[in-house]
């Protein structure tokens, strides 16, 4: 297992620097090292309180370069995170997979891949893949910016707790709102800090990937492919220290209501990025303007800058290898609204 994970190591450092064509023999490698069983870690963890006055149940820290889970009511909800990050590693690199080999003459991008982004500029696809391979680190453990000298990163559930005040009043404590998130992603450059918060919600009426079986899974592009590693995957694609280190564009949630246009714009977008349907819908309709617009309108329409394609397009990667035969393609549309401002 050593010799595997130095292997991996030394792949993975190599492709940071460029964008790596990894052999297929990585595939079996990586499940060796992150399964949902997640051995590994636990003969690693280390369990020690964060205060004095600690919960019952203290901060778990994962081997080298995974986050410090704090502020869990139960080891069981504990655990349910900790699988969840692990899935979320799967899941970025299933859509890293997916894309191997785009530098060899006459590939073509996967169909999984189109319905969620589109087959040009090129350089898109390359920052699509260079933000998956951000998230799954310069090792099997996740984003190099986890454990970088002088900052902190942390997971927490429902809110942050022992943190400086400048921190604490950046929490949005969006887990206590009326019609509360799955979870939120903060950042702080002042303080050197970032966060996520999952909220209970994350957990309600959801397997992970080894407890979700194929036949369970409806025909289409559908929110039933969801596990809680998606929900951490979505929230990581938001950190901005992250996606900027790696050159490319801040991903965020694409929301019509915000894009703040004051043209008037005769094509129907859908309202939101989040769920298949969005996310195919808005790739969609991105691909009837000018491929070749590349103005700051356009490209705050693009779908690489929307955190659910990137989300759903690895999902479906997932569940396309995992369930041989069984097909996904196209999502519900949602109904159009016309982008009339």
């Amino acid at each position: 297992m050593f010799a595997k994970l130095q292997f991996l190591v030394v792949l993975l450092s190599i492709g940071v620097q460029g964008r790596p064509h990894l052999p297929h023999i990585l595939s079996s490698v990586w499940h060796d090292v992150i399964s949902p069983n997640i051995t590994l870690g636990r003969e690693a963890k280390e369990w020690r309180p964060h205060s004095a006055d600690a919960a019952a149940v203290p901060d778990l820290f994962l081997p080298p370069r995974a986050p410090i889970l704090r502020n869990f009511p139960d080891t069981n909800t504990q655990n349910m995170a900790v699988t969840a990050f692990f899935d979320a590693l799967n899941l970025a690199f299933s859509g890293y997979k997916a894309l191997m080999g785009q530098c060899k003459p006459g590939w073509q991008p996967p169909a999984t891949y189109l319905r969620y982004f589109p087959p040009e500029p090129e350089d898109a696809r390359g920052s699509v893949q260079d933000a998956l391979l951000a998230v799954i680190g310069p090792s099997p453990y996740g984003p190099a910016e986890m454990d970088e000298p002088g900052y902190s990163f942390a997971i927490y559930y429902e809110e942050v707790v022992d943190v400086p005040e400048s921190i604490a009043e950046l929490d949005q404590r969006m887990c206590s709102h009326n019609d509360p998130p799955n979870a939120y992603f903060g950042e702080s450059d002042e303080d050197s800090a970032a966060w996520m918060v999952i909220c209970p919600k994350t957990f309600e009426n959801q397997k992970d990937l080894s407890h979700t079986t194929c036949e369970e899974l409806p025909d289409g592009a559908t929110a039933a492919m969801d596990v809680p590693g998606a929900t951490v995957l979505h929230e990581f694609l938001h950190w901005h220290r992250m996606t900027t280190n790696i050159g490319t564009l801040e991903i965020v949630d694409y929301n019509i209501d915000d894009l703040g246009i004051n043209l008037i714009d005769p094509k129907a977008w859908p309202k939101t990025g989040y769920g298949p349907e969005n996310a195919q819908a808005l790739n969609e309709v991105f691909q009837r303007w000018d491929p070749s617009d590349m103005s700051e309108e356009h490209l705050t329409r693009a779908p690489w800058l929307n955190a659910d394609n990137y989300v759903y397009f690895c999902l479906e990667s997932y569940w396309e290898e995992k369930c041989a035969g069984k097909h996904f393609g196209d999502a519900p549309r949602p109904p159009p609204i016309n982008a009339l401002r």
